[in-house]
């Protein structure tokens, strides 16, 4: 049995990222939103540094035309008026190559969903604080192992 698609159906697959939900909020809002979200002095830096992932990142023109509707967005939405300029420096980054680019997702999804006796781990900023000064000081205990490649 072969299934057969229409190209019009091919065509379509992305536009519910662009078209938005029902509060009006879609793929390029909610970039937009967590921008503004972010301290002015980090905006540059996030904004350089959008990482794109999974196989939505693998659709033919997906950035170009993400990039394009926030161009579009930042010119008429008031409300992105304080975000203005991002354009010039709006980057993605699409982690991996080929055709498995889920590697970020799978990362955060483990981490997110990772529980210890039944509860979410919860990271203190003793908790951090002492990683950073460990990692300062080379010890790799603190270390995430590389699982994926099986290197301990």
């Amino acid at each position: 049995m072969k299934l057969i698609l229409p190209g019009w159906v091919r065509e379509r697959a992305a536009e519910p990222l662009f078209d938005g939900d029902a509060d009006g909020r879609n793929v390029v809002t909610v970039l937009l939103d967590v921008l503004l979200s972010c301290p002015r002095d980090v905006r540059g830096a996030v904004a350089r540094n959008v990482i794109v992932s999974g196989g939505t990142a693998l659709l033919p023109g997906f950035f170009a035309r993400v990039r394009e509707q926030t161009l579009n967005v930042l010119a008429t939405d008031e409300r992105y008026r304080e975000l203005r300029g991002v354009e010039n420096v709006l980057r993605f980054v699409a982690p991996g190559s080929g055709t498995v680019q889920c590697g970020p997702w799978v990362g955060a999804s483990l981490a997110a969903s990772l529980k210890i006796l039944g509860a979410p781990v919860q990271t203190t900023m003793q908790d951090f604080e002492a990683w950073c000064t460990a990692i300062g000081e080379g010890r790799e205990e603190w270390l995430v192992k590389d699982w994926a490649l099986g290197v301990d």
